[in-house]
C-alpha cells in the first residue's frame, strides 16, 4: 500500500522547506493549485516559470483571476507558479489506512518516512476553512486531512535497532508439513436469496438504537428465545454482561418477553376469527419453504434448528398478518385492541417492523396469507394490506411488484423510489453546499402537486434549467 503511493519517478532535493504556509497564503502570494491527473498520490510537482524566477514580483494571477478570458492567452498562463497536487479522495476508511502507513515509516523507514510527510505538508496546507474550500475550488484536495493528525513533528524517530533481526544464524530452517484439516465450510459466496443481513458493527457504533427493536422482534436475529445467544451469555457471562446488567437493558428484555406473550394472544384469536383451516396447514407451508426462508438469512445470523425454526416463523408471520387485517379493520378493533388503543404502542410496532434485522422473508407472508378466509376488509393482495399499514394515505399509488419486495424493509425503499426515475449515468464531481448553489443563481423551489394524479418521490429530484440558459450558459439573471 505504500508503494502505490509513490510517484513513478521520485527525485527529492535534498532540500528542506523552511517554511510551510497554507494555502490561502500561498493564493494571496501568487500561487496557482492544479489537480495533477494521472499521478501517483505524493508526486506533487511546484513549478515555476523562468521569467518569475528573474523577476519574483512578476504576476498575472490578478489578471487572470479578474478575467478568466485571457487564460487562452499561453503566454500569460506561462508566467504563473503552479502547485501541482494529484487528489486524495477521502472514504470512512482513509484515516486507518494512513495511520498505519504512518505507524510503519516510524517504526521502519525513519529517515523514509515519505507519507508522514505528505500529511505534513497537508496539515500545514489545509488549516481553515477558507483553505478546504479553495482546495476544493481548484479542485486539488476531496477534503482537509487535519482530521487524520494534527500533531507536528512527531514523524522523526531515531532509527530503531535491527540487531537479533537474523533468528536463524544463517542455517536453514526445517520445517515440517502442516495440512490444514477444513470440514463442513460452504463457498465463500452468499445465496442469491440472501436479504436479510446483520447490521455491520462500524454502523452499530454510531447509533445501536436506530438498528435495534425497542418493542417487538420478528424473526430470528432478537429472537427473545434465541438458545445459542442464552448458552454464549452462560459461557461468558463477563463479555455479554458488561454495560448491558442496567436497568435499560432489562426492562428492554423485559418489553420483549410481554410483547411475545402478546403475539400468542395474537396467534390463538387469529384461529378462532378465520375460516382457514388449522396451524398444521401453515406448518406445514412453513416447512416445504424452510430451506429458502435460510437462503435469506445471512450466513452470520444464527438460525434455531428445524421445529423451533418453523415455529418462530410461523408464530411471527401470523402475527403480522392479524395485526394488518386488524389495523385495516381498525373500526371494529380499534376499542378493544391492545396495540390499536394506544397510539404510541402501534406507532412503535411499525417503526421495528422496518428495521433491517427484524424481518421476514415477504414471499412467506405472501403464501401464508392466500390461505386465509372468512376475515373482514380481506384484500388480494397481502402486497396491497402490507402497504396500507405503512403507507395508509399514499391510495396504492406506485405499488411495486410483489416479486420485487424482498422484505418490509424493502418495501420502505420502494416507497421512497420514484418508478420513473431515470440515470443519466454522469458521476457528479464536485457536490457544493445549498449557500453555494444559491450564490452561483440557482434557486431551489418546493414540489407542488397540481394535478391529483401527479406523484412525486422522496428520491424525485430534479434540475431543470430555462432554455436561454441551455444556449447562452454565462446568461443569467439571478
Amino acid at each position: 500500500m505504500r508503494y502505490f503511493y509513490y510517484p513513478w519517478e521520485f527525485k527529492s532535493t535534498g532540500q528542506p522547506i523552511e517554511t510551510l504556509h497554507n494555502a490561502k497564503k500561498l493564493d494571496e502570494a501568487g500561487v496557482i493549485f492544479e489537480k495533477a491527473d494521472g499521478r501517483r498520490l505524493l508526486d506533487i510537482q511546484f513549478k515555476k516559470s523562468n521569467l518569475t524566477e528573474i523577476f519574483p514580483c512578476f504576476t498575472c494571477t490578478w489578471l487572470l483571476r479578474c478575467l478568466p478570458f485571457f487564460k487562452r492567452f499561453p503566454c500569460l498562463v506561462n508566467t504563473q507558479t503552479f502547485l501541482e497536487v494529484p487528489r486524495l479522495e477521502v472514504h470512512d476508511e482513509t484515516e486507518g489506512i494512513f495511520r498505519n502507513l504512518m505507524a510503519l515509516e516510524q517504526c521502519h523507514y525513519p529517515f523514509e518516512a515519505y507519507i508522514c510527510h505528505y500529511i505534513v505538508l497537508l496539515d500545514y496546507l489545509i488549516n481553515t476553512r477558507d483553505d478546504v474550500e479553495l482546495c476544493c475550488q481548484y479542485k486539488a484536495e476531496a477534503s482537509p486531512s487535519n482530521t487524520i493528525c494534527r500533531k507536528k513533528g512527531t514523524w522523526y524517530m531515531k532509527k530503531m535497532s535491527t540487531s537479533g533481526a537474523d533468528c536463524s544464524n544463517g542455517k536453514e530452517v526445517q520445517c515440517s508439513e502442516f495440512i490444514i484439516d477444513v470440514e463442513n465450510v460452504g463457498p465463500p459466496k452468499r445465496h442469491s436469496k440472501c436479504c436479510i443481513y446483520k447490521v455491520s458493527n462500524k454502523l452499530r457504533e454510531v447509533k445501536e438504537e436506530a438498528y435495534t427493536p425497542k418493542l417487538i422482534s420478528i424473526g430470528p436475529v432478537h429472537h427473545v428465545h434465541n438458545k445459542k445467544e442464552h448458552d454464549n451469555m452462560l459461557s461468558c457471562p463477563l463479555l455479554y454482561n458488561k454495560g448491558k446488567d442496567n436497568k435499560k437493558e432489562q426492562d428492554h428484555k423485559k418489553e420483549l418477553e410481554n410483547m411475545e406473550i402478546l403475539k400468542k394472544r395474537y396467534f390463538n384469536e387469529f384461529f378462532c376469527q378465520t375460516t382457514c383451516k388449522g396451524q398444521e396447514v401453515f406448518a406445514n407451508i412453513i416447512e416445504k419453504s424452510e430451506e429458502n426462508i435460510r437462503y435469506c438469512y445471512a450466513e452470520e445470523i444464527s438460525l434455531p434448528k428445524k421445529k423451533d425454526f418453523v415455529q418462530m416463523i410461523l408464530l411471527d408471520s401470523i402475527f403480522i398478518i392479524a395485526l394488518f387485517l386488524r389495523t385495516d379493520a381498525r373500526g371494529r378493533y380499534e376499542e378493544d385492541d391492545y396495540i390499536l388503543s394506544q397510539p404510541w404502542l402501534e406507532e412503535g410496532i411499525k417503526r421495528d417492523l422496518i428495521l433491517l434485522e427484524n424481518q421476514l422473508p415477504f414471499f412467506i407472508l405472501d403464501d401464508l396469507y392466500h390461505h386465509i378466509g372468512g376475515f373482514q376488509s380481506f384484500h388480494n393482495s397481502f402486497l396491497n394490506l402490507a402497504w396500507n399499514y405503512f403507507f395508509p394515505y399514499d391510495n396504492y399509488k406506485n405499488i411495486p411488484n410483489k416479486k420485487d419486495v424482498k422484505h418490509f424493509t424493502d418495501l420502505q425503499r420502494y416507497f421512497f423510489y420514484s418508478p420513473k426515475l431515470e440515470s443519466t449515468n454522469s458521476i457528479i464531481a464536485h457536490l457544493y453546499s445549498a449557500t453555494k448553489l444559491d450564490t452561483a443563481g440557482l434557486n431551489f423551489k418546493k414540489w407542488e402537486k397540481k394535478t391529483p394524479e401527479e406523484d412525486r418521490r422522496l428520491l424525485d429530484i430534479r434540475m431543470k434549467k430555462p432554455n436561454p440558459l441551455e444556449i447562452c450558459p454565462c446568461f443569467n439573471c439571478s
